[in-house]
This record gives C-alpha cells, sequence and structure tokens, in this order.
C-alpha cells in the first residue's frame, strides 16, 4: 500500500481498532518519526481518529537512509543494534505490536564492535557477553578482576530488560526487575564512562570503553544496559535499512486507519483557557484537535511551537545546561568491493593526527554494510565513516556557501585517505560519493543543534528512563514524546509513544489496548 493511500483501512485489520460506539475524538501528532508513529498506532487501537504531521515527504525522522547511485546509506543505526530484536528482549512485544516483527528480516552479527590502536591491537566485542569475557581476559590478563566484574554486571543488566511473562510491560514485572537492578545502580549509577574505565589496566579496554558511545561523559550505566541488550537479541540491523523500518511502522499505523500528513509544518499550537486545541500549519491552516502530541524535537516544542509559555523551570535548566548527544559528520561512500570478509563496524586509532571540521581527530569511526545484499549491487558494498561535530562550527561557514562545499570536499579526500590505510585498495574502487553534515540532518528533522537528544549522563540518565516527563503542567489535552523525553534510541522512541497513550486512555478512563 502506497504510503499516500493514508485515509484507508484495511478491511482485515478493522477490528484491531476499538469501536467506542461515539464519535472518536481527534488526536493529532506532530512529527513522523519512529515515537510519532508509535503512538498513532496505538492511538487508533484504542479508537483516536488520528492524523500525523510531518514536515518531511518520509517516515522515520532521525531513523532514516537515502540512496546514491544505487547505493544506499544508512543514517540512522551507527551500532547495528536493533535492541529488541529477539524474544528474549521485553521490547520484543512492542516491535511486534509495532508491525515490525516477525514482517522485518534481521539480520544478526555475532560480532558487533571492533577496535584496534595504533599498534595494530584489535579488540572485538561481541554479542555474547561470555565470548566478550574470554576476548579481554586474553587481552589483558592482569585485569581479570574488572573483567570478570563487568561481565556480571552486564548478565545482572540482562535479567533487568528480559522478557518476562505474558505483559512484559506489567507494573509488578517493571518493578521487580528494578528491585534487581538497585544494587548495580548503586555500584555504578554515579560513574562516567570515563570513571568506569579508569579502572581497566589496559590502554587499548579504557579506550574503547570510554569512547563506545563518543564521549566519556556518558553514564556507565548506558553500557551495561547496551551490552545487555546486544547479549539477549544480538546486534541486528533491519534488512533493507533503518528507513525500511519506518515504512513498516507507518504501513502499521495506515492500515489501522491512520493518516500521514507528509510536507506539512507545524508552526503554532493553538492554546485556548489552558487546553490545546489545534495547530498552525505553515500555510495559515488550522487544523482543530482534542489531544495534541508532539513528537518533534524538543526544544522547537516547547520554545517554537509553544512559545515558552508552559516551559517548567527545570526543563528550561536542562536545555541550558545539560549537554547534548553529538551531532555528526558521516562520508558515505559506495565501493566497487566485497567487504564482507572484514570486520563491519571499527574504530580504529591512527598513527598520525588528522583535522575534520577544525577538530584534530585520531581515530576512524568506520562501519560497512555487506552483511545486507539489498543495500548494494552484487559485489559492492556501502561504507559509512562518522565524525561527532558542533553544528556551530559549521554555522560561522554558513550552508551552501563556497566554503561549505570545500570543507565538506576536505573532508572527503582526507577520510579517503585514511580509510585507504586500514582498507587498502579502497580509494581506487569508489564509485559513490555522499558527505553530509550537521546542517543536513537539521534541515530535514529541524533538531536543535542538529541533536538528537540530551546526553545520558550520570544525572540524567535514570530520570528520563524511568520518570520521562511527558505532560506540562497547567496545559491539558498535549503530551511530548521522544528521545528528548526518554532517552536515545529507537526502542525508546517507540516506548514512549506507546506510554503517552496509556496516559491518554487513562485520562479518559479508557482501558489501553496494545493489539
Amino acid at each position: 500500500m502506497s504510503l499516500k493511500r493514508c485515509g484507508e483501512i484495511s478491511m482485515e485489520r478493522k477490528s484491531r481498532v476499538a469501536n467506542t460506539g461515539k464519535d472518536p475524538k481527534k488526536l493529532v501528532i506532530i512529527g513522523a518519526g519512529i515515537a510519532g508513529l508509535s503512538a498513532g498506532i496505538y492511538a487508533r487501537r484504542n479508537g483516536y481518529d488520528t492524523t500525523i504531521y510531518e514536515q518531511h515527504y518520509l517516515p522515520g525522522g532521525l531513523c532514516t537512509a537515502w540512496q546514491r547511485g544505487g547505493f544506499t546509506f544508512e543514517g540512522c543505526m551507527h551500532y547495528i543494534g536493533l535492541v529488541g530484536s529477539s524474544p528474549a528482549h521485553v521490547y520484543y512485544d512492542q516491535w511486534k505490536e509495532l508491525g515490525v516483527s516477525p514482517a522485518t528480516v534481521v539480520i544478526h552479527h555475532d560480532l558487533f564492535h571492533t577496535f584496534q590502536d595504533k599498534s595494530g591491537r584489535t579488540l572485538n566485542l561481541y554479542t555474547d557477553i561470555d565470548r566478550s569475557e574470554a576476548e579481554l581476559l586474553s587481552l589483558s590478563p592482569s585485569d581479570a578482576v574488572e573483567i570478570k566484574a563487568l561481565c556480571m554486571a552486564v548478565k545482572r543488566y540482562a535479567c533487568f530488560i528480559q522478557r518476562t511473562g505474558k505483559n512484559p510491560f506489567h507494573l509488578l514485572t517493571k518493578y521487580a526487575g528494578i528491585l534487581r537492578a538497585i544494587p548495580l545502580l548503586k555500584k555504578y549509577g554515579s560513574l562516567t564512562l570515563g570513571q568506569y574505565a579508569a579502572r581497566f589496566n589496559d590502554p587499548l579496554i579504557r579506550h574503547a570503553l570510554t569512547y563506545l558511545f563518543v564521549d566519556p561523559d556518558f553514564a556507565s550505566t548506558t553500557l551495561f544496559f547496551f551490552l545487555a541488550g546486544m547479549h539477549l537479541t544480538g546486534a541486528a540491523f533491519p534488512q533493507g535499512s533503518s528507513l525500511s523500518l519506518a515504512r513498516t511502522v507507518a504501513h502499521t499505523f495506515i492500515d489501522l486507519g491512520g493518516r500521514i500528513e507528509y510536507q506539512h509544518k507545524v508552526t503554532h499550537i493553538e492554546i485556548n483557557k489552558g487546553r490545546a486545541t489545534g495547530i498552525e500549519l505553515q500555510d495559515g491552516q488550522v487544523e482543530e484537535a482534542d489531544i495534541i502530541i508532539s513528537a518533534a524535537d524538543g526544544h522547537a516544542t516547547l520554545f517554537g511551537l509553544l512559545g515558552d509559555n508552559y516551559t517548567t523551570p527545570e526543563l528550561r535548566e536542562r536545555f541550558a545546561t545539560q549537554s547534548l548527544y553529538p551531532s555528526f559528520i558521516q562520508v558515505s561512500l559506495g565501493v566497487n568491493r566485497d567487504l564482507s570478509g572484514t570486520p563491519h563496524a571499527v574504530k580504529a586509532q591512527t598513527a598520525e593526527p588528522f583535522e575534520i571540521a577544525g577538530q584534530t581527530r585520531q581515530e576512524l569511526w568506520y562501519q560497512h554494510f555487506a552483511f545486507d545484499p539489498t543495500l548494494a549491487p552484487r559485489g559492492k558494498t556501502p561504507v559509512t565513516v562518522l565524525y561527532p561535530s558542533d553544528l556551530d562550527w559549521w554555522e560561522n561557514l554558513g550552508y551552501g556557501t563556497e566554503a561549505y562545499q570545500a570543507e565538506k570536499q576536505k573532508i572527503l579526500e582526507t577520510t579517503v585517505a585514511q580509510l585507504d590505510k586500514f582498507l587498502p585498495g579502497i580509494s581506487s574502487q569508489i564509485v559513490v560519493e555522499d558527505v553530509s553534515t550537521p546542517f543536513t540532518i537539521q534541515r530535514y528533522t529541524n533538531n536543535w543543534h542538529a541533536a538528537p537528544g540530551f546526553m545520558l549522563t550520570t544525572d540524567l540518565a535514570a530520570d528520563m528512563v524511568m520518570h520521562p516527563q511527558y505532560a506540562l503542567p497547567g496545559l491539558d489535552g498535549f503530551y511530548m514524546i521522544g528521545q528528548w523525553v526518554k532517552g536515545f534510541g529507537t526502542p525508546m522512541a517507540a516506548a514512549s509513544g506507546r506510554e503517552a497513550i496509556q496516559k491518554v486512555c487513562g485520562k479518559d478512563r479508557k482501558k489501553f489496548r496494545a493489539v
């Protein structure tokens, strides 16, 4: 079914929409990313007349990919981790509810990340934590005590996020998992990645754990949860790219009778006597609604769409002081070479420093996607190289200027020269070149500073995961969802949409229906 046929309901799935026996409330969602699509699906299943307004012509938001010269370049799943793609994980049922499982072909990996130092020593991290333990011990026997403690903690965190019972979202199940995790949260909850990694003697292990999530100020608990998810799920990738996954979720929403209005940018949320009553579009059109959910950028929602009229002191402080997850430069290369025999995700320290976008680098973070035959012609491979970057630096150049284009060309040439040192001969095999910058991300998503959300620091991680702030004091009929509310990653974004509709149903004294 075409996404443009957004007003139709398939006969097979009409029965899955709750019949209230009266005119349904009109619910409007801003943004067709994973959070917005998730909210839309659960809203339809609970009988709400639901429309999503999306400024782009595609669903997915940050969950996206693009095509160049016969190659598909992945722009979202940088860690090849579709968490919850295995029945063992608590989020598996959520992906089933959204229509992703079992419809989506999922490609699993045993090896999900490789680190390499300047001397050529390598550290492989596997989805099986026991295998990772053996790898770490062989690399650094002197770190045996810390390595065993790390792997034991991962297994205990796995119990926290493991799918148990018929309803993994049930409060008793949720809080039983929390109780199991409390000793670990007490032990590691106050440590950053950098502080935790400093416990290890081996410099390669320290480097790998410190920069697994780009920044050493990340909460160390993020590491344990991530490795636990890998242990339960495996490093998974949706065949066809994350955009294919987003399209699958969009189809689920449309099949339930939902509507997506693409290329419709929302500029203002209408308020009447402390209640959200509608949205204004860029062309001046006003759409009335009983309930409004913003899955858009958090800063744009609070300070733009709502005019800073309902921003709490806590949220204002958070946006003023909290570190952001970095934006990225992505160099995408289509190469005339089958790279399936090499590690697919590598962070390698370079022999000499090099400069990218005003910053000195000494590490190359590259990935290839030879494992997915749908992303390139036979015998060819998409390769991406990522660099964390700051939008402010790019704004000094100006979008589309000669200086901007020259910098992109410089980044391309520097990247190819560095990549050739790790994949010899690759420079002569490149047939497609593409460079995206933080400007690109901002243009398509309107995200503040081109960031996907807040960095999960020690003072923020637990608060966002356990106590997401969906509603705003003094404003009825309005909810916020997405990575700015509940933390980064597709599963968390989807969960925020689900939880928001649970709150909507609770407010309307309706029993929530997941399927």
